[in-house]
């Protein structure tokens, strides 16, 4: 398989399509994966193309993650003053930890694994301060973690698109079953 792109100039989509040609650049033949399948485009945490200026994210910076950008958490970044998630932060499989004063999740997404695919390794994730001393930032307080749609002053109702909806997905190594006598 053979991905051409061009440099990049702007936040790229989140989701892409791919098509499977032939070498004579006609449709159809044999392939391991179907037409149409839907791939996830990733910008890696650790990457420095992946931060304005080419530089990587250094302790108490705050860090934006923009409505169209998809970034994969493969190192455990410094402790951050701000993290604001407006597009996708997916944790690696592997142990990490997060840290941060305040982490927001402003009609993005913050996952770690999925029901299909539950996250096994050790997450960690740290808000720092103190709820005494630490600034308040309006509506949500300090030393926190945060999570709402895209327009924190409305609510959601039944028509908000679900793009504009926080998520925070958690998915964790299933747990048995206890039964007591």
């Amino acid at each position: 398989v053979q991905c051409v792109t061009s440099a990049r100039t702007a936040v790229r989509p989140s989701f892409f399509t791919v098509g499977f040609y032939n070498p004579d650049g006609s449709t159809g033949g044999y392939s391991v994966s179907s037409e149409g399948i839907k791939y996830q485009y990733l910008d890696r945490w650790s990457a420095f193309t992946t931060w304005a200026h080419e530089e990587l994210p250094v302790e108490g910076d705050t860090v934006i993650i923009p409505e169209d950008q998809s970034v994969l958490l493969d190192v455990s970044p410094p402790i951050l003053f701000v993290l604001l998630v407006q597009g996708t932060l997916i944790f690696d499989r592997q142990d990490l930890t997060l840290d941060a004063n305040y982490i927001y999740v402003a009609g993005g997404k913050l996952q770690i694994g999925t029901e299909s695919d539950p996250f096994l390794n050790r997450a960690t994730i740290t808000v720092h301060g103190d709820r005494y001393t630490s600034i308040e930032l309006p509506i949500l307080g300090s030393k926190v973690l945060g999570v709402s749609n895209r327009n924190v002053f409305s609510r959601p109702t039944t028509t908000t698109p679900l793009q504009e909806l926080g998520v925070l997905d958690i998915h964790g190594r299933p747990r048995l079953p206890c039964t007591l006598r």
